[in-house]
C-alpha cells in the first residue's frame, strides 16, 4: 500500500494539509475586520461622492463576513458592496482601484449588480458568463473591480442564491494553485492572468472539501485557508 506523508504528519499537498487540519477548521472563527484603522484619507477623500458617504455613515466600524452578508439580505446592495471593499481593505490595498469604483454611481453599480444577479436567477450553473461579464470588458464589468474583488462581491451574493462561489485574491490564488498541483494541472502565472476555467476548477475543488465534509462551514473554510497562507504557500 502506497505510504503518504500524512503518516508522519507533513502533508505533501493541500488535500491532505485540509485533512490534517478538518478539526481547526471547523472550530476557526475569524476576527472582525477593522477597516477604520488603515486607508482613513482613502475613505475620507472618497465621501466627495455622496452615494459613498452614505454608504459608509451605515456600516459597522468592525465587520465580521456575517455582517457584510447580512447587507445584502436585506436588500442593501449598495452599503452591502461598500462593505464588502471596506472588509477587503479595497481603501488600503488597492488606492487607485478603489477610487475608481467609489467614483462610480450608486445606480450605476447597483444596475450592474441587479443584472448579475438576476443572470444567476435565470442559470445558476452558467458560472463562466457570469464570470466573464463582471471582468475588464464585460457587460457587468465595474470600473476598477478586479477579480480579487469582483469575487468578493460573488461570495457574499451568490450563496445567498444557495451557490457555491469563492473569493479568489491574491492570496487564496495560492490555494487555487495549490489544488492545481496536487491533480497535476499547475499553473505558472499569477492571479492577473485568471481564466473562466481557473476560477471555476477553484470553485468545484473548495466546494469538493464541503461536500466531502459538510460539518465544515464555507466561510470558516476560505478564512482557515486565507489566515494559514504561508502554509500552504509550499504546496502552490
Amino acid at each position: 500500500m502506497k505510504q503518504t506523508s500524512l503518516k508522519n504528519n507533513e502533508p505533501s499537498n493541500i488535500k491532505e494539509y485540509i485533512e490534517a487540519h478538518i478539526k481547526e477548521i471547523q472550530d476557526f472563527n475569524q476576527r472582525p475586520i477593522d477597516w477604520t484603522i488603515r486607508g482613513k484619507k482613502a475613505v475620507e477623500d472618497a465621501k466627495q461622492y455622496t452615494w459613498f458617504a452614505d454608504a459608509v455613515s451605515r456600516i459597522k466600524p468592525q465587520l465580521s463576513r456575517s455582517d457584510v452578508r447580512e447587507y445584502y439580505e436585506k436588500g442593501e446592495l449598495y452599503v452591502g458592496f461598500v462593505a464588502t471593499l471596506l472588509w477587503g481593505y479595497a481603501h488600503t490595498n488597492h488606492i487607485n482601484n478603489f477610487q475608481k469604483i467609489v467614483a462610480t454611481p450608486k445606480e450605476v453599480v447597483e444596475k450592474k449588480l441587479n443584472n448579475m444577479i438576476a443572470e444567476l436567477s435565470v442559470d445558476p450553473a452558467d458560472m463562466e458568463d457570469y464570470f466573464k461579464n463582471m471582468c475588464y470588458g464585460g457587460k457587468n464589468h465595474i470600473p476598477g473591480l478586479g477579480v480579487s474583488f469582483f469575487t468578493k462581491v460573488f461570495y457574499f451574493t451568490c450563496r445567498i442564491h444557495g451557490m457555491g462561489t469563492w473569493i479568489l485574491d491574491s492570496k487564496m490564488w495560492n490555494v487555487a494553485k495549490a489544488f492545481r498541483k496536487a491533480a497535476g494541472n499547475p499553473i505558472n502565472y499569477g492571479l492577473s492572468r485568471c481564466k473562466t476555467l481557473d476560477y471555476l476548477r477553484y470553485c468545484v475543488s473548495m466546494n469538493a472539501v464541503c461536500h466531502q465534509h459538510p460539518e465544515i462551514d464555507a466561510g470558516r473554510l476560505e478564512a482557515y485557508l486565507f489566515e494559514h497562507i504561508d502554509e500552504i504557500k509550499k504546496f502552490a
